[in-house]
């Protein structure tokens, strides 16, 4: 898939979907770029938003962001297994990669 317009999403409001997906696709964006660790708070998991992005047909675009490792070895390895778990989320959407944010997830 190549993806040359995406849309990033982060922090759009309380509940920003499904109405960002149906507008994204409206405007000619070819995908969209969320931050999963965020929609995962907002929405108490991400089965809503899978249910979204189907239900819109709009794919993730290949940057899919994360939060930044942290410092101490709990934190880091809390990070790790987040971030593949994340990773294998993004693919199972059409996203092919992930981007570390300093912003903590």
């Amino acid at each position: 898939m190549t993806i040359r317009l995406g849309l990033h999403m982060c922090g759009w409001g309380a509940q920003p979907l499904p109405d960002l997906l149906g507008a994204a696709r409206q405007l000619g964006y070819d995908g969209v770029e969320l931050a999963p660790a965020w929609l995962e708070k907002t929405y108490d998991g991400l089965g809503e938003v899978d249910r979204f992005l189907a239900q819109e047909r709009v794919p993730l675009a290949p940057a899919v962001f994360v939060g930044g490792p942290r410092i101490d070895a709990v934190g880091l390895a809390r990070s790790v297994d987040q971030t593949r778990r994340y990773a294998r989320w993004a693919r199972e959407h059409g996203g092919d990669r992930v981007i570390f944010s300093t912003v903590p997830g």
